[in-house]
């Protein structure tokens, strides 16, 4: 996982949190697996840090957001973390959610990628 420098790695977390959706935020950590290294997560938090030192607190919170995002990648597998995220949407009425919360991880992203779903939250 150390293959990239720390510029391309840093160019791989900016295109990772600029995806326009969740769902090609999952593509960008599927072609860069290197996004769910410990150098990629240490520099997640001092972007965070930097924004926070700059008072952009939608910044900060993009950073933290993504950074819990990918620490759920590495505890639940990537798949199962997008999973979750997407049900945690609002778009989702709770009585969806309760029959969703129901399915198997793999019948939940096949129900949720038919339904565009997991498209449709912006970053």
């Amino acid at each position: 996982m150390h293959s990239l420098g720390s510029v391309q790695l840093f160019d791989v977390i900016q295109a990772f949190i600029q995806a326009d959706t969740w769902a090609a935020s999952q593509r960008v950590i599927e072609a860069y697996p290197e996004l769910l290294s410990d150098e990629a997560d240490q520099l997640l938090g001092h972007l965070a840090a930097i924004a926070r030192q700059q008072g952009d607190a939608q910044a900060e919170g993009a950073f933290i957001e993504h950074r819990q995002l990918l620490a759920r990648c590495r505890q639940v597998g990537v798949e199962a973390a997008f999973a979750e995220r997407a049900m945690e949407g609002d778009e989702i009425p709770s009585e969806l959610r309760a029959l969703l919360t129901a399915l198997s991880p793999e019948q939940r992203q096949i129900l949720l990628d038919a339904m565009d779903l997991s498209d449709s939250e912006d970053l």
